[in-house]
């Protein structure tokens, strides 16, 4: 997503974003090293393209699926 790869180059540079994950309203995006190392996430407005970069989450350790409870 060009808008998140533009507020990254700006705002931390070194990073690039992820393919995003679409929910109603917004985008969410990992945030990788150039190795696509994990680091962190942000979410684009949809409508506005507006960023927010989650800074709440803290040191990424690793990322983990949960089995469906179907």
């Amino acid at each position: 997503m060009r808008i998140a790869d533009r507020w990254l180059s700006e705002h931390r540079p070194g990073l690039h974003a992820a393919e995003p994950d679409r929910f109603p309203g917004y985008y969410t995006l990992h945030t990788l090293l150039r190795d696509d190392h994990v680091v962190g996430m942000l979410s684009v407005n949809a409508g506005t393209g507006q960023v927010w970069y989650h800074n709440w989450h803290g040191r990424f350790l690793r990322m983990q699926r949960h089995a469906d409870s179907t």
